[in-house]
């Protein structure tokens, strides 16, 4: 005897439901008894009624629920069902997980976007309510806002304390930590120096190096790293996707802090300048190390 396989992950494991719909047991997708049988060899010309569209925002969820692409599915609802507004909220709802599995660029515009577009939605649809809204903006966010802070994705473009501020509340708690943990940084003489093509950790209380500029860090959280440029009187926030723990551990910072020393001494040693004051360094007698005699810091002679 012929069995139905899902079209969607090809499990043969369906039932018929109450309602007279068929499911698939493994990924979740529905079938009406007429696209049953086209798919056990029959022909049927699909209706597209509220049926339709339903058995298509289940399939949307399912396909995104195990991982599989789900914008042909939302493209078919947005182009079949001009009417409904499920179309526009799936995809922002897809938007959300492609976030999470560090598929889609993690942009401040972008999920800006993204709410602005789902406060449209609950106003013009009679399908979508406020609540709805609200409920799939505070649990999408929580999500990003939670691997943000773990450090699986990053937050960029945002350009001050504001947008960061007014994104979401939860993001007064993650700016506090951030602003934390760039003062730590700081106290640890850790700053970030570049050179027009790179950043590098060194050891410095500095402004500048011949060659290099440094980047004071004002945001520091997870793979968000926010620095202000102050190069041509800007102030801009620019973000460096490396990622920084929630927490400033001992362990943490002392690993960062020997990087550091090392990056310092290549980089005091190929400039001859002192990372800490800006100063010419002297080379020992017969050696291989600078010495700074101002700070009265050395730095042994580093290769790469």
């Amino acid at each position: 005897m012929e069995k139905l396989q899902c079209e969607l992950c090809n499990s043969i494991d369906i039932v018929k439901l109450d309602d007279g719909f068929y499911q698939c047991q493994y990924c979740g997708c529905k079938y009406t008894p007429e696209q049953a049988k086209a798919m056990l060899g029959g022909t049927v010309e699909t209706t597209m009624g509220n049926a339709e569209l339903q058995r298509r925002v289940d399939n949307a969820r399912a396909q995104m629920e195990i991982g599989q692409p789900a914008n042909d599915t939302i493209n078919s609802i947005i182009k079949d069902f001009p009417g409904s507004h499920w179309g526009y909220w799936l995809s922002i709802e897809n938007s959300f997980k492609r976030m999470l599995e560090g598929i889609s660029f993690t942009s401040y515009y972008q999920l800006k976007s993204y709410h602005e577009s789902l406060l449209k939605i609950a106003q013009h649809s009679s399908e979508i309510t406020e609540q709805e809204v609200t409920d799939l903006w505070d649990n999408g966010f929580a999500k990003v806002y939670n691997a943000m802070i773990d450090g699986e994705i990053s937050l960029v473009g945002y350009q001050s304390k504001e947008d960061l501020l007014t994104l979401h509340p939860l993001m007064k708690k993650a700016y506090d930590m951030g602003i934390a943990n760039a003062n730590t940084l700081k106290e640890n003489r850790l700053a970030l120096y570049g050179n027009g093509s790179s950043l590098t950790w060194i050891l410095s209380n500095s402004a500048t190096v011949r060659g290099y500029d440094k980047y004071p860090i004002v945001f520091a959280l997870g793979k968000t790293l926010s620095y202000a440029d102050f190069n041509g009187g800007g102030t801009t926030i620019r973000t460096r996707t490396e990622s920084v723990p929630m927490i400033l551990t001992n362990t943490y910072l002392n690993t960062l802090r020997t990087q550091a020393a090392a990056n310092s001494s290549y980089l005091a040693t190929t400039t001859k300048k002192c990372p800490n004051c800006c100063n010419e360094l002297s080379k020992f007698f017969l050696s291989s190390t600078f010495e700074c005699k101002t700070c009265h810091l050395t730095y042994p002679v580093s290769k790469r």
